[in-house]
């Protein structure tokens, strides 16, 4: 699912990642959006029970250390073997 570039935010990325449920989605790509900690933070909570195993969250700089440590935390027992955060 190609979603680069589409002014994506927090609360959109959260609502969509809440979506992925039951979908045989495999490849998310959001780069170049405007997801902050928030965003990532709860997207990896939400890919729990999906297919999804690449995450592309390039040139989203406001992500920070703190989403991406909460990112990876919640990420754990999930099938994402591969994020991109260039």
């Amino acid at each position: 699912l190609d979603l680069a570039c589409a002014h994506i935010g927090d609360q959109q990325v959260i609502g969509l990642s809440r979506n992925l449920q039951g979908t045989q989605v495999r490849t998310l790509c959001l780069s170049n959006n405007q997801i902050g900690h928030l965003g990532a933070a709860e997207l990896g909570k939400n890919l729990q029970g999906t297919h999804v195993h690449t995450i592309d969250l390039s040139y989203n700089d406001n992500i920070g250390p703190m989403g991406i440590t909460e990112l990876i935390k919640n990420l754990q027992g999930t099938q994402v073997r591969a994020i991109d955060l260039t």
